[in-house]
């Protein structure tokens, strides 16, 4: 009989721990979650902040430098992202013309590695004097092993008067939906406050 007593004992403070693990794991691995988020919002932050911080005016096909160019504008007034613009054009430090964006469906060999709704720095194709390819275009991101269930939207704007670009970042978990949002201005050393320019079209 005591023994049954104990058993019976046993089984219940098992059942009820048994009760707790489950939502102290479900618990850990939100707040895990939680931590991505932020670590992936902090570097992927600090990426465009050092392209954006030494960039140049984007040079075109011909080689003419015009201007940091803020493109694809956002008119939806049911977008959080309304007002901001989707990319931006602009040189980096060492000369090379570059788009800074987030990977859709178009960018067919990004989104082959990493998916869709990630970081992208496509560099533009090099062409010799003559037209002969130089190095091919490249597209640039970091791995599938940095976002693992997020995904990024990216919105920059002009600061009026200044030549500083405000770079805003929302990155969503898309298993427990936990989304974190933040904005930086970004000073562009390189340049001056008339040769950043905001641009309609693609």
């Amino acid at each position: 009989m005591e023994l049954i007593v104990t058993f019976a004992v046993a089984a219940i403070f098992m059942a009820a721990a048994a009760m707790l693990v489950v939502p102290a794991t479900k618990m850990t691995l939100e707040v895990k979650a939680m931590n991505r988020v932020h670590d992936d919002a902090a570097i992927i932050m600090e990426t465009i902040v050092n392209e954006l911080s030494y960039a140049e005016p984007y040079a075109d096909s011909t080689g003419m430098a015009t201007s940091i160019q803020l493109i694809d504008f956002v008119n939806d007034a049911a977008d959080p992202y309304n007002g901001y613009y989707q990319a931006v054009k602009y040189n980096d430090k060492g000369g090379n013309s570059a788009v800074i964006k987030v990977t859709t469906a178009a960018d067919t060999e990004a989104v082959a590695l990493v998916g869709e709704g990630k970081l992208l720095i496509a560099y533009d194709q090099i062409d010799d004097d003559e037209g002969t390819s130089i190095r091919e275009k490249i597209d640039w991101s970091y791995g599938k092993g940095l976002y693992r269930d997020n995904e990024i939207k990216l919105g920059f704007q002009k600061k009026t008067g200044e030549n500083i670009i405000t770079v805003r970042l929302t990155v969503t978990n898309t298993t427990s939906g936990y989304s974190y949002t933040q904005e930086t201005d970004v000073r562009c050393i390189n340049v001056t406050e008339d040769k950043i320019t905001e641009v309609a079209g693609p």
